[in-house]
C-alpha cells in the first residue's frame, strides 16, 4: 500500500491488529495492518533552536571574518600621518563583523519550528 517510503499523518484509530491514519489534509482515514508497520514515532511537539544555531553562526562567521580580516591585510602606505594597527587589528574587527552577520543569520534559521519525534515500540 504505502510501499517502503514513510508517510506522517494523524492517527485516527489503532486496534492490536490495525493502525488507522488521516494523510495529510485528506478527508479519508487509511487503514494499515500491524504487521506491515516496521517502524513507528510520534511527535512530541514543536521546538525552535534559535541560541544554538546563532551559537553556531557566532562561532563560524568569528572564525571566516577573522581568518579573511588577516588574509587580506595589506600595511597602510601613507606620507603623513596616518593609522595602522596592524594585521590582528583587522582580523579582530573583520571577526567581529562576520560573528555579527553570523549570530544574525543563525537566529533567522533557527526561527524554524521542527517537530520532535519519539520512536514508539510496534506491538507484534
Amino acid at each position: 500500500m504505502l510501499g517502503d517510503k514513510k508517510e506522517v499523518g494523524k492517527l485516527v484509530a489503532f486496534t492490536p491488529d490495525t493502525l488507522q491514519f488521516r494523510l495529510g489534509k485528506a478527508a479519508s482515514s487509511t487503514a494499515l495492518p500491524m504487521a506491515a508497520v516496521t517502524q513507528l514515532e510520534v511527535s512530541s511537539g514543536t521546538h525552535q533552536t534559535k541560541l544554538k544555531s546563532a551559537m553556531i553562526g557566532l562561532f563560524v562567521g568569528a572564525a571566516a571574518g577573522a581568518g579573511l580580516g588577516a588574509a587580506t591585510y595589506r600595511p597602510a602606505k601613507c606620507d603623513s600621518w596616518c593609522f595602522d594597527f596592524g594585521r590582528g587589528f583587522d582580523a579582530a574587527v573583520v571577526g567581529t563583523l562576520g560573528g555579527l552577520v553570523g549570530s544574525i543569520t543563525g537566529l533567522i534559521m533557527g526561527s524554524r519550528e521542527r517537530d520532535t519525534w519519539v520512536p514508539v515500540a510496534v506491538p507484534r
